[in-house]
């Protein structure tokens, strides 16, 4: 085993190719790294729901280790590693979960209880378990949990925290950009925002979400239909939905119903996470 390899290779392709290049490596870095090289191959499945604390305090090693691995791989640290594979994991999910237009001029109760019900099948397929649990987890630590939307989003950011904070939960909602750039500034590592966006790509959201980036240490879920857009390869974890923009006429709504089914497996989730969650049917 050598020391410290000085392999500045840049991964192309997918979460495949990166552990391949992880497992081509692994003899060549110091021991220290070597944890990390076994874990993360061992963890393949989880590592995007990961954040560099877990992998830290399960190696036994120091950020800095797992940045330098990271770095080894042609990263420029561990956001951008666990961004490609978050992206990997969007690219395999296909084409589903993106919000489609969708034109009926019938007025036919039919008609919308089938699109509401497409919504919801394409966001079971779409939505990874692991990392809703990833999520709750973080939720669970939190010192405060900030909601986010903006719009019509706006309301889903309501209801979590009410849902939160009548279960004894610090939490926050907060409807404008301006708003929650106030906020960011006082946020610490062991605070979670959870931004909600059907696209993942409206203005206001994404500058707010930026300045968060640049501002805190806070750790990001992105509740969003938006598989591919900004939102969600800023994100610590992506949770995807299926929202429908539905027109009718020269009218249009979004259909809420696959963000809302993601909010309440999240939310029964972070209960089951923290008490007895009894079902009540």
């Amino acid at each position: 085993m050598a020391g410290s390899a000085t392999v500045h290779h840049v991964v192309r392709g997918g979460a495949d190719d990166i552990f391949a290049h992880i497992e081509r490596i692994r003899d060549e870095v110091s021991e220290s790294m070597v944890l990390v090289a076994d874990y993360l191959l061992k963890q393949r499945e989880q590592v995007a729901a990961l954040s560099i604390s877990d992998i830290t305090e399960a190696c036994g090693v120091s950020k800095a280790t797992v940045v330098r691995f990271c770095k080894l791989l042609g990263f420029d640290g561990f956001r951008s590693f666990k961004q490609a594979l978050i992206a990997d994991q969007l690219r395999r999910l296909g084409p589903a979960p993106e919000p489609v237009p969708l034109q009926h001029e019938e007025n036919s109760v039919e008609a919308w209880l089938e699109i509401v019900g497409e919504s919801v099948r394409q966001s079971l397929r779409s939505l990874d378990r692991d990392a809703v649990r990833r999520a709750a987890e973080l939720m669970a630590g939190a010192n405060l949990i900030i909601w986010f939307g903006v719009g019509d989003s706006a309301f889903l950011a309501r209801s979590g925290d009410h849902r939160a904070m009548i279960n004894g939960l610090r939490s926050k909602a907060v409807e404008a950009a301006n708003a929650f750039k106030g906020i960011v500034k006082h946020l610490g590592d062991d605070d979670v925002v959870i931004c909600i966006s059907r696209s993942g790509r409206r203005e206001a959201v994404l500058q707010g979400v930026q300045f968060l980036r640049e501002s805190s240490k806070a750790k990001l879920v992105a509740i969003t239909g938006g598989a591919v857009s900004p939102l969600a390869h800023m994100a610590d974890v992506v949770l995807l939905s299926s929202p429908v923009d539905l027109y009718v006429g020269e009218q249009g709504t979004t259909l809420q119903t696959g963000q809302m089914l993601v909010m309440d497996v999240l939310i029964a989730t972070l209960l089951s996470t923290l008490f007895d969650v009894r079902r009540r049917m």
